[in-house]
């Protein structure tokens, strides 16, 4: 759901859920979770996301990621503004999201 902030910035969220047994896990995010060791691991977030309205591209910046946080996924953030661009109530503003990344975990 995205909102408004009390200086104009819209922030969106997003939470992603995959699917886990006992001989691994799969999950596609805007996140991507990489073994380091047997005892520690990375994260970078992948995806891109950019906003469309009244013919104009805004390009928007990721804001956090949390990790493994859930036992089925992780959830990622992005903050935008429209330049001051005031937006109808009834205005449409496409978000368009690439970069997702596939993560996949396997049983050694």
């Amino acid at each position: 759901m995205a909102r408004k902030n009390h200086v104009g910035v819209y922030e969106i969220g997003f939470r992603s859920s995959g699917h886990y047994s006992l001989t691994g896990a799969t999950l596609i995010s805007g996140v991507q979770h990489k073994t380091v060791n047997d005892e520690s691991f990375t994260s970078t977030v992948t995806a891109k996301l950019t906003a469309e309205y009244e013919g104009k591209t805004y390009k928007i910046q990721s804001t956090g990621y949390c990790g493994l946080n859930y036992k089925d996924g992780d959830c990622f953030s992005f903050a935008f503004s429209l330049e001051d661009e005031p937006v109808r109530k009834d205005g449409i503003v496409r978000l368009t999201m690439t970069g997702l990344y596939e993560n996949v975990w396997r049983e050694r």
